[in-house]
């Protein structure tokens, strides 16, 4: 950044001569606003369930003009395309997204995702219009370590049947109906996919 003094002079063939001086400000741009992460549901690495997505960005950001927040997000599963609700942060920071179809108990259904930010529906302070980036996740009930098998890696599922929301060993995340309870349907759901990979 800076002041710079130049000097343009014509062709020499050019008569008379004339000269001029300009003055040029050179300033620094900027990088435009960017994803910085995303965050899976509770933010652990279990994806035993996904409820909602959080993703961040690298400033404060506004919905662009002629937009809506909505449109600024899509996602792709196993069914299609995944009807959403998307809420700004008041910070601009972050945009929280949750899921209106596909699920089950408040969750993803089972499958792999893609989530997609639609390039120029976001905005910063300056102007500079967010771009289109992608973001890949799954969603397995019963993989508690985030590895897309349900196996013996898995298994706080034991000491977790059985307790109730309240209680210090259940685990939200294999209340498969999200009904407060972890029993004999979760326990169903468990044993169908145990010793099984999500492709």
């Amino acid at each position: 950044s800076g002041l710079y003094r130049v000097r343009v002079m014509p062709p020499t063939a050019v008569s008379p001569p004339t000269i001029g001086e300009y003055v040029l400000r050179r300033t620094p741009t900027d990088p435009a606003p960017s994803v910085s992460g995303t965050v899976i549901d509770d933010g652990g690495i279990q994806r035993s369930r996904i409820a909602s997505v959080q993703v961040n960005f690298s400033e404060p950001v506004a919905v662009a003009s002629g937009a809506t927040i909505g449109e600024a997000f899509t996602l792709n599963g196993p069914g299609g395309a995944v009807t959403l609700s998307a809420t700004l942060a008041g910070s601009g920071r972050f945009a929280t997204i949750t899921f209106l179809d596909g699920t089950t108990g408040g969750s993803l259904n089972d499958g792999n995702y893609t989530l997609a930010i639609v390039a120029n529906k976001l905005v910063d302070a300056g102007g500079q219009l967010l771009g289109g980036s992608t973001s890949s996740f799954h969603r397995f009930y019963g993989d508690a370590n985030g590895d897309r098998t349900v196996n013996g890696g898995d298994f706080f599922f034991r000491p977790a049947f059985g307790a109730a929301a309240g209680d210090a060993n259940y685990l939200r995340y294999f209340d498969y109906l999200d009904d407060g309870l972890i029993n004999g349907a979760d326990l169903t759901e468990f044993r169908i996919r145990f010793g099984s990979t999500l492709p």
